[in-house]
């Protein structure tokens, strides 16, 4: 996808979910036709196990990666390093009644080690994406994976 394509898509995706995190049944009917599915796959490839501890890179305004995992019994730290993102992200965590599940913080993945975690999950607009890989690589558990999403699918 050329660049310029990519950076219009990403821009409007994060628009998509901004609004979800401000208009509450929009973000339902997104999580439901959009996202569910594709995070049940993610599920699947990480090999997901009861009480492995994730860590959602870029959780942006409408933190769904999170959400589902909480809806799913795990808890689940969403970092975002954009303070707007993480001011929604509290308040949709909020309303789907999450708190115990769900912690998210301002924090940027440069900045964050996968020593904790068994599973991490990057999202599709994060940037430095290798950079962040590469650190985290170093960083994580023997049995810890990463999940990241690209545009190639």
């Amino acid at each position: 996808m050329p660049d310029i394509i990519y950076t219009y898509f990403l821009q409007f995706l994060m628009f998509i979910e901004h609004l979800c995190s401000k208009y509450h049944h929009l973000g339902k009917l997104y999580y439901k036709f959009f996202y569910r599915g594709m995070i049940i796959k993610e599920m699947e490839l990480v090999d997901l196990k009861p009480g492995e501890q994730v860590l959602h890179i870029g959780g942006g305004s409408f933190p769904l990666t999170a959400i589902h995992l909480a809806l799913e019994g795990y808890k689940v730290q969403a970092i975002d390093r954009d303070g707007r993102a993480v001011r929604n992200a509290r308040r949709v965590v909020e309303k789907w009644g999450l708190q115990d599940k769900i912690e998210v913080l301002n924090v940027d993945g440069l900045e964050v080690s996968g020593k904790a975690f068994d599973v991490i999950w990057i999202s599709l607009h994060v940037y430095p994406k290798d950079e962040i890989i590469r650190r985290l690589i170093n960083t994580l558990p023997p049995s810890g994976r990463i999940l990241y999403r690209n545009p190639r699918g």
